[in-house]
């Protein structure tokens, strides 16, 4: 593979946002492009290396939304797909409301999902004592958090983990492949 610096682009970003220290790699057919920008942290001097390396933190949700974007892409899903449509064994055991929530809403997070905070003492003893297979816990809790209402309503910013949850496992039920994003 042949390396080539993508670096201008990243300062050119870094510049335009004052963003401290970013570096990117993406592989385009057989060449690697690669770079580093900016400054380690916010009011230093010292360079960010292409070598350095990066604390992942929370990345989740990026994952889950790229990899939904392949997906809508090929045709596979779509951004308006609804839990309801998805998962029709739901109707009758979840609120309402949920069922017309879409998958863009999901990642937006504009699902009005209950938050962590939100969650009663009982839901969160169901999550906390809940244990197998990722999928199956997700298929198995998905309709306990989704009986729960928000106080946030749908449409409305809201970040809930539960929802990028209820995200990755809609990619599971379309593609049939288990998803830990």
């Amino acid at each position: 593979m042949t390396k080539t610096s993508v670096s201008g682009i990243l300062a050119d970003v870094a510049a335009k946002y004052g963003t401290p220290g970013l570096s990117a790699s993406v592989i385009v057919g057989d060449r690697v492009l690669t770079g580093a920008a900016s400054v380690r942290a916010a009011g230093a001097a010292e360079k960010v290396q292409v070598a350095d390396r990066f604390g992942n933190g929370s990345n989740t949700q990026a994952m889950t939304a790229t990899l939904a974007a392949v997906l809508v892409e090929r045709g596979v899903i779509r951004w308006d797909s609804t839990i309801g449509q998805l998962f029709p064994e739901m109707r009758g055991t979840i609120r309402p409301e949920y069922l017309s929530v879409t998958l863009e809403q999901l990642l937006q997070p504009r699902g009005g999902v209950i938050s962590e905070e939100e969650a009663s003492e009982a839901l969160i003893e169901k999550v906390t004592n809940t244990k197998g297979p990722a999928p199956a816990v997700r298929l198995q809790l998905i309709p306990e958090v989704l009986k729960e209402r928000s106080s946030i309503l749908g449409g409305e910013f809201h970040y809930s983990n539960s929802g990028d949850v209820l995200a990755g496992a809609i990619l599971e039920r379309v593609t049939g492949v288990s998803y830990s994003g």
